[in-house]
């Protein structure tokens, strides 16, 4: 690290001086344009040429010859989109073999907006035609609580109503949540290349934000694969012929609400940075769900016509358990929306530096 001094020229200008090994790297003489951007935490990038930083792509090449193992290949494919590749090439020495491809067209499912634009026996090239700065990730959060509350929701109503086909959609409707995680994942990526990314994708806070953004999204799609789960169950339960007793369905129904109004509450707090109402959600969670499923699974009733009754405790297990852990993963989120807003309580809360000489009185002093 290079440390310069500030120097002033005439009344009301300073200039630093740039680091000559630099600027013959990039060719730089004097009258070239540079352009300077204010991160997060106040520092400056310089980058030269304006429109070189404007419109240059980002590339990725994958080896497939060194991914022999399976999923490998798709969980590197999935790397390169988050990263922000808009190029993703997958090359083999010799010849592309048949589970390379087959894995590079399944994840095609998975990524929005990306498509095989080149083939050949050697190579495969995709590319992602999404402007992903299109796509703010505040509304990207939105739409997929969406989509995973309502697989909630009808992942219940399947077992219900008997109804084998909703079950179905829920499962299927998994691979849409991931679709758009993936999304927020990459648009993520971008805000962190630098402020002018961010704002273009609704984020003007710091780095933090954009941490607790992507924590936030994580735990959403993690509801969605409980749904799916408890969907699975459910096709399960209904293949046996499955009739629950009333009361013990009326129990149930009452747990799902209660789990329900968690991520919910939650997800409202996190949208209107209200902190009471963040903090209901996780003592809700933690008073009336954190070891409710223990109570709920010792009362089930059930008759079967085709299986044995204790061949079906696994998957009322899983439901059950399922609905609790969304509940508990909505509490995560209101905590973790107390954490971006604590600022917003300046009456409880004040941070700020803390005075150097004061810091080493109290570190001393501490027994």
């Amino acid at each position: 690290m290079e440390e310069r001094k500030i120097q002033r020229v005439g009344k009301n200008t300073l200039t630093v001086s740039l680091p000559y090994w630099w600027a013959r790297k990039h060719k730089l003489n004097q009258g070239n344009v540079l352009c300077i951007e204010e991160n997060y935490d106040g520092s400056l990038i310089l980058w030269p040429r304006k429109t070189e930083r404007g419109t240059y792509f980002m590339g990725c090449s994958i080896n497939a010859d060194s991914c022999d193992r399976p999923g490998l290949l798709q969980r590197l494919i999935i790397g390169g989109y988050i990263l922000g590749a808009d190029l993703i090439e997958i090359f083999s020495k010799n010849r592309l073999n048949y589970k390379h491809i087959k894995e590079t067209r399944e994840v095609l499912r998975r990524l929005l907006g990306v498509s095989v634009i080149k083939e050949n026996e050697k190579e495969l090239i995709l590319q992602c035609f999404l402007n992903t700065v299109n796509f703010p990730v505040h509304s990207l959060i939105r739409r997929m609580y969406t989509l995973a509350a309502s697989m909630h929701e009808e992942s219940i109503q399947a077992l219900l109503k008997g109804n084998r086909d909703l079950a179905k959609m829920v499962i299927t409707r998994d691979d849409e949540v991931d679709r758009m995680y993936y999304l927020l994942l990459r648009a993520l990526s971008m805000a962190q290349r630098g402020r002018v990314f961010a704002e273009k994708l609704g984020i003007e806070g710091s780095s933090l934000e954009i941490l607790c953004l992507r924590a936030i999204g994580y735990r959403i799609e993690r509801m969605a694969d409980w749904s799916e789960l408890i969907a699975k169950s459910v096709l399960r339960v209904l293949a046996c012929n499955t009739q629950l007793d009333q009361k013990f369905l009326q129990k149930l129904l009452k747990f799902n609400e209660a789990c329900r109004e968690v991520h919910q509450k939650a997800i409202d707090a996190f949208f209107s940075k209200n902190l009471d109402s963040a903090n209901e959600a996780i003592w809700k969670y933690r008073e009336e769900l954190e070891i409710g499923e223990g109570k709920i699974l010792e009362q089930a009733r059930y008759k079967s016509s085709k299986c044995r009754l204790d061949t079906l405790c696994p998957h009322f297990t899983t439901i059950v358990w399922g609905l609790r852990r969304q509940a508990e993963l909505g509490a995560e989120i209101a905590e973790i929306a107390i954490d971006m807003n604590m600022r917003l309580l300046p009456e409880i809360v004040q941070i700020g530096k803390v005075d150097e000489k004061k810091f080493m009185e109290i570190t001393y002093d501490t027994p």
